[in-house]
């Protein structure tokens, strides 16, 4: 049941993505896809550099929480839990 639920999900997004690539073609749209392009390899660029923050920030998150995964997950952030 999961797998379809991936399959699904990729095939939204190949299609989404042929549908931009269909609609460069259109010459009333290709200047607003040129305009995408440019400010998503921009944005890109500008996020190399925070990648590796936010993979530290997760490893960190980790850590703390890893004792924490056999306790139920309401009872985790309730803070109700005497186990601290």
């Amino acid at each position: 049941m999961v797998l379809k639920w991936h399959v699904f999900a990729i095939a939204i997004l190949i299609g989404w993505f042929e549908l931009v690539l269909l609609s460069g073609r259109l010459p009333q749209l290709s200047v607003q896809l040129e305009t995408i392009i440019a400010v998503t390899v921009i944005f890109l660029k500008i996020m190399k550099g925070y990648v590796l923050l936010l993979v530290v920030f997760a490893l960190a998150f980790y850590v703390l929480f890893t004792d924490n995964f056999d306790v139920d997950y309401a009872e985790l952030f309730s803070g109700s839990s005497t186990r601290y």
